[in-house]
């Protein structure tokens, strides 16, 4: 929610007002109540006409001002809520422009068009029923509460008696039990001093004191039975809310684990594709999941790594232990010798530690977001270091996975204009020319630009001085 409320920043005013229009509105309704008291209280107890012909167009002025409450509340929540949509449908449109050609495959064009229109549409409404009718509620049932406590106030003297009545009724049947247990304790004595069968006549006394008593008993139940239930309710919810729902993932018919959200398997499954690359494994990976809601514990939600492997050890593919290299999101190649590539990498970054070693603020870093996943892929992915570091160093060409060129779509929405030329531009040539991993030695604030450019393994190495 705070990451969504920055877009109502713009529209504070309108927030603040259309829950204040609606407290005025409850105000107005709950005033009602009171003036009908007072003309059947004094009114029609005095057979007062002109009293009751003012209360009756005060009630007339009370739904007047009431509506146009509502209706200004409506005003200001629609206004709120609308431009609360503008700004996070332009925001994600912005983010759409930014995704990679694998990103706009994996989420698809249809997947796109909902989330810019039918969800953001969602949220829409929910904002502007959330303003109007969510905090509408609480505003009635505080003032009813008032309201109630001002009342007992005043009516302490009427209340008294009810509530001394309701104590009776819940301590008659227990005063009447206690009674006959007394009773039925003597009965079962004498019954056992003149050799008959106690136990016989105990119950027997025990059945009819209930069927002559159990008017007593039925009014002490009518109010245990609703406090019962009641606190069964708040037990329920309770145990609910502190549950952990996810969804349980069945791949290609069989059982791969628990996630938080479907988001989860959406970025394994893209996952997924990039370490398949171009080999074929003779299985169908852009199959349709199904979930079911089910509730688990913490512990067994998966990580989006996690189900990675859980997917690929359904496949009937050869798989092992490897370390995939990802530049910028990017899938660049796995190999099996993971400790010998994390010092190749090392390695390139302690030239520019010379001469700072003992210096804790000075730090080198590649200028291309580089990421190890360690996890399961497929034997016939694997390459060797030498390789892996022949793409990286941009000495060899890396083939990314292959991928569908979709079908233009004619213009009909402006909205995606961009968004389909982004899909279109770029595809069919299937190579990609290495990778420059640049190094950045940084300490402090940044200050002028490159001090110089040296070359290892082939690798642009860039010194950045920093204040």
């Amino acid at each position: 929610m705070r990451s969504l409320a920055v877009y109502l920043k713009n529209y504070k005013k309108e927030s603040i007002l259309a829950p204040f229009f609606k407290f005025l509105e409850v105000v107005f309704d709950l005033i009602v109540p009171i003036v009908i008291a007072q003309i059947i209280d004094i009114g029609i107890a005095n057979h007062d006409n002109k009293y009751i012909v003012q209360r009756f167009f005060i009630l007339i002025l009370m739904a007047a001002l009431g509506l146009a409450s509502s209706i200004t509340a409506q005003f200001f929540a629609a206004k709120a809520s609308v431009g609360f949509a503008t700004k996070l449908r332009q925001a994600v449109y912005d983010h759409v422009q930014h995704l990679s050609f694998t990103e706009l495959d994996t989420l698809g064009t249809d997947t796109l068009i909902t989330r810019l229109t039918d969800d953001i549409n969602q949220v829409q409404n929910g904002l502007n029923m959330g303003l109007r009718l969510l905090l509408r509620s609480p505003f009635i049932v505080l003032g009813s509460m008032v309201m109630a406590c001002w009342m007992l106030a005043l009516g302490a003297n009427i209340l008294r008696p009810f509530f001394a009545a309701v104590w009776e009724d819940l301590r008659a049947p227990w005063r009447q039990m206690r009674s006959g247990l007394r009773n039925i304790r003597q009965v079962v004595r004498e019954e056992r001093e003149a050799g008959g069968s106690p136990a016989g006549k105990g119950l027997a006394y025990f059945f009819r004191g209930v069927l002559a008593y159990k008017h007593l008993l039925l009014r002490g139940l009518a109010y245990l039975l609703p406090a019962a239930a009641l606190g069964v309710l708040l037990v329920t919810v309770d145990g609910v809310l502190s549950s952990t729902f996810a969804l349980r993932v069945e791949f290609r018919g069989e059982f791969v684990g628990f996630i938080a959200n479907e988001s989860v398997y959406d970025a394994a499954h893209a996952d997924i594709l990039d370490r398949i690359q171009n080999v074929d494994t003779g299985e169908d990976w852009k199959a349709r999941p199904e979930y079911t809601l089910t509730i688990v514990d913490q512990a067994a939600l998966y990580s989006q790594g996690e189900l990675t492997d859980r997917i690929i050890e359904t496949s009937s593919a050869e798989f092992r232990e490897a370390t995939g290299v990802y530049v910028n999101t990017e899938f660049i190649g796995v190999t099996a010798d993971s400790a010998a590539l994390t010092q190749a990498l090392e390695a390139l970054k302690e030239p520019l530690y010379e001469g700072h070693e003992n210096d804790d603020s000075w730090r080198v870093e590649f200028q291309q977001n580089v990421e190890l996943k360690p996890g399961l892929y497929f034997t016939s992915t694997i390459i060797t270091l030498d390789d892996l570091l022949a793409v990286l160093s941009g000495q060899k060409e890396h083939m990314p996975r292959k991928q569908a060129v979709p079908q233009a779509a004619p213009p009909k929405v402006n909205l995606l204009v961009d968004i389909q030329a982004k899909l279109q531009a770029g595809k069919g040539a299937g190579y990609v020319q290495g990778h420059a991993l640049g190094l950045r030695a940084a300490r402090g604030h940044e200050a002028d630009g490159a001090a110089g450019i040296a070359h290892v393994l082939a690798v642009n190495i860039r010194k950045t001085v920093f204040q």
